[in-house]
């Protein structure tokens, strides 16, 4: 969770209305992506499609670059083309790259879910961290669930980050709501 990352309690205190006001904003797009899996699935997958050409593009240029001044660029050309190949087979299967990207979405999840809990664990003592401890939880347990195949269908990717957007929202703007009602 980028909003927590690197502060201390006071630090999250003293941000409460932003904290909420985040957690409010994550809550409506998981709403949206959950009502709506398989659109959600795919605009996730596109998005990544579209980096991807992009970070080719951006390669690519290097690589030029890198020739302009007498080196080889190379590796830079390698891995342009890798990108943006890499980039064009998920715009053109889109529903192949969607399988793919549940299974990275799940080493996402465990990642994400072991960073709540030891902030959680970090933050023990601070009221609402339990809140924090179960999104984690539930983060894991999303990877989980991945790794069993019970959502490896086409509209996994969207329902999942959905739920975890769900989640995500109500921990931080639940965090926000008990921060305001404790004694500075």
């Amino acid at each position: 969770m980028i909003t927590l990352a690197g502060m201390d309690s006071e630090s999250i205190k003293a941000r409460k209305g932003r904290v909420m006001l985040v957690g409010v904003c994550l809550f409506l797009l998981g709403a949206l992506a959950v009502s709506m899996p398989f659109m959600a699935s795919l605009a996730v997958e596109t998005l990544v499609g579209w980096l991807m050409v992009s970070a080719g593009v951006v390669q690519a240029v290097s690589g030029y670059r890198e020739r302009r001044q007498g080196r080889s660029g190379a590796g830079a050309f390698l891995w342009a083309l890798l990108a943006a190949m890499t980039g064009i087979i998920l715009l053109a299967k889109p529903l192949s790259g969607v399988v793919t990207l549940t299974m990275i979405l799940s080493v996402y999840f465990v990642l994400e879910g072991v960073f709540k809990v030891f902030t959680a664990l970090k933050l023990r003592g601070l009221v609402g961290w339990g809140w924090l401890l179960v999104s984690g939880i539930l983060s894991l347990l999303l990877a989980g669930l991945i790794w069993h195949n019970l959502f490896a269908a086409a509209w996994g990717v969207g329902l999942l980050v959905g739920i975890n957007l769900l989640f995500t929202g109500a921990t931080l703007f639940a965090l926000g709501v008990r921060l305001g009602k404790e004694p500075s």
